[in-house]
């Protein structure tokens, strides 16, 4: 996906470094939500995660991670969409 393609499917991002987007889960009546993608069903970040990475290269995303809570603490770990 392009840069162009994420935003209209997950929306604006909360906070840009460099050429990653973080995005932070919101409470809505169905469940958890990270801008526009959902939580906690299958294809997305598990339900632990307070935030997921999106990361681009050459101008499509090439890299995707949530924030998760383990056994050793918050961790950046691979999101396996």
């Amino acid at each position: 996906m392009t840069p162009k393609q994420v935003r209209h499917f997950a929306g604006r991002a909360q906070r840009v470094e460099g050429a990653c987007w973080y995005y932070k889960p919101e409470r809505v009546a169905s469940g958890s939500k990270v801008g526009a993608l959902n939580v906690g069903i299958p294809g997305t970040p598990s339900m632990t995660s307070n935030q997921i990475k999106l990361c681009f290269y050459s101008g499509v995303l090439s890299f995707e991670y949530s924030h998760d809570l383990t056994r050793d603490g918050w961790r950046w770990i691979p999101a396996e969409f």
